[in-house]
């Protein structure tokens, strides 16, 4: 069954949408080498939009609107029929030069699934599906619309390393025992180029698995994630 996909972009005061096809690259991205990395210091301010991790000792950072990385958000559902039985939001710091596509180097996404009754959901609906806490690791990937059974419900991750290959903590095994994902704050915010009801923003503490297609795992570490989520309509 075919999956529906409505993407929004932000860049600076642009928005655009568009199809989910297209495939890009990054040659200008902000990689921090350590030898035994520690956790990198948090962006300064309530508004910055950011992802920052270590992968085999690497540390990988960006910020939305540096070096020209951009906000995208996603909501996938099965058809349009189908979007109150289930519904998984996400949002992604993507490199420049990206109208959207499967998923360029540094790219990283969050998906959080599954929302039901989506178009008829109040800003306070929406909000409550961020409430701080503790969320388990879901194979979001593996849900087939109309996304039941309900209890696929939680987070999924996905990276684009710099060689292009794509990660995902709902591949292969999808064993994630020891992981973790925290929301630590979630607040209201208004940015010029947000569309949409309840914006706000979304900070995460978070470490887990990620696997390619052929089942390889690497370990995402020291993770910290201040994003935008908005209800589209």
């Amino acid at each position: 069954m075919k999956k529906y996909c409505l993407v929004l972009l932000a860049a600076c005061s642009a928005l655009f949408f568009c199809s989910c096809e297209k495939e890009y690259s990054c040659e200008d991205c902000n990689i921090q080498t350590q030898p035994q990395p520690q956790p990198l210091p948090v962006p300064a301010g309530d508004s910055v939009l950011y992802y920052q991790f270590s992968i085999d000792n690497k540390n990988y950072k960006a910020i939305a609107f540096e070096n020209n990385f951009i906000v995208g958000t996603t909501i996938l559902y099965g058809s349009p029929a189908h979007i109150d039985s289930g519904a998984i939001v996400g949002s992604s710091l993507l490199p420049p030069n990206t109208s959207t596509g499967p998923v360029a180097a540094f790219t990283f996404a969050v998906a959080r699934g599954i929302i039901k009754n989506y178009s008829t959901a109040s800003a306070n609906d929406f909000r409550n599906f961020f409430s701080t806490g503790s969320y388990g690791y879901s194979l979001l990937k593996e849900v087939t619309p109309p996304y039941t059974p309900v209890k696929q419900n939680g987070i999924a991750v996905t990276w684009g390393d710099e060689n292009g290959n794509i990660w995902r903590s709902d591949n292969g095994s999808g064993n994630q025992t020891g992981s973790r994902f925290t929301i630590t704050r979630r607040q209201d915010i208004m940015y010029n180029w947000g569309l949409g009801i309840a914006r706000q923003r979304v900070t995460a503490e978070f470490n887990c698995k990620i696997y390619n297609d052929q089942g390889a795992m690497k370990e995402i570490k020291n993770g910290r994630i201040a994003y935008y989520f908005a209800k589209d309509f």
